[in-house]
């Protein structure tokens, strides 16, 4: 075996790409290896200056192939659903479409395995769905590791905001504290309503299944304090907080 040709495919397979620039792309670390015509070849995180995130082969960089993440072709953005970005690298962003889906970048190895699309209940509620393999899973169960039975719940209602400090598993029960105002709430205030005797409101909260009635009042604003202390009584973390809705009215 001639060594110096040994030493020189050692030192070239050993090379590393990190911080180097390539056409519109920064090398951020290697990933993992590709597959090319049956043999493993190294791949590289880049991130390109329109600011996507994304995996490209290395001999791709360095030939002079791949210069960008393809914001360069017809000068789109995101040419597919599943683009990756860092946000100064405190957290990651899934773009799907023009959506931006906040995760941990701690969480980008294993979301990266899945081709993810957004989905909407019956009620016009939006999450995040992937598949892998014919699996089929939703981000927020994925990342938190979700028993079945068990519910996770976006503390700030903001669907599109996967990172762990926004979510909690929870029970059917829990989550329904967490619920926003409905579409059919008279007054704007959840658990408050209009009632049917002019210039009144009642207030009311569900535990266990169970309506309590708070009481009949003659202010609105008498009505969300009985209900914000009886949330905080039954509900404690996990209410839904009127006071935000008092608030952003407020500033609007």
């Amino acid at each position: 075996m001639d060594l110096a040709k040994e030493e020189i495919r050692i030192i070239k397979v050993r090379e590393d790409l990190s911080g180097r620039r390539y056409g519109s792309l920064i090398v951020i670390k290697q990933a993992e290896d590709g597959t090319v015509a049956g043999k493993n070849v190294p791949k590289w995180l880049c991130k390109c200056d329109c600011g996507n995130f994304k995996e490209i082969l290395g001999d791709s960089l360095k030939r002079g192939k791949t210069i960008s993440c393809g914001c360069k072709k017809g000068n789109k953005h995101y040419k597919s659903k599943n683009e990756y970005d860092i946000e100064d690298f405190e957290y990651g962003v899934l773009y799907i479409k023009n959506q931006a889906i906040k995760y941990d970048i701690e969480d980008y190895e294993t979301i990266k395995e899945y081709s993810w699309a957004i989905c909407k209940t019956k009620k016009n509620y939006s999450f995040i769905r992937g598949s892998k393999n014919g699996k089929v899973t939703i981000l927020s169960r994925l990342v938190m590791n979700c028993d079945e039975g068990l519910q996770v719940d976006h503390i700030n209602h903001d669907p599109f905001d996967n990172r762990k400090s926004n979510l909690r598993i929870v029970t059917v029960s829990q989550n329904n504290m967490n619920k926003d105002v409905r579409v059919d709430n008279t007054s704007g205030y959840t658990g408050v309503a209009l009632s049917k005797t002019p210039g009144k409101y009642i207030a009311n909260i569900k535990v266990n299944q169970k309506r309590i009635h708070l009481g009949t009042f003659s202010c609105i604003e008498d009505a969300i304090a009985a209900r914000l202390n009886a949330e905080k009584k039954y509900f404690k973390e996990y209410s839904f907080k009127n006071s935000k809705n008092l608030s952003n009215k407020n500033n609007n």
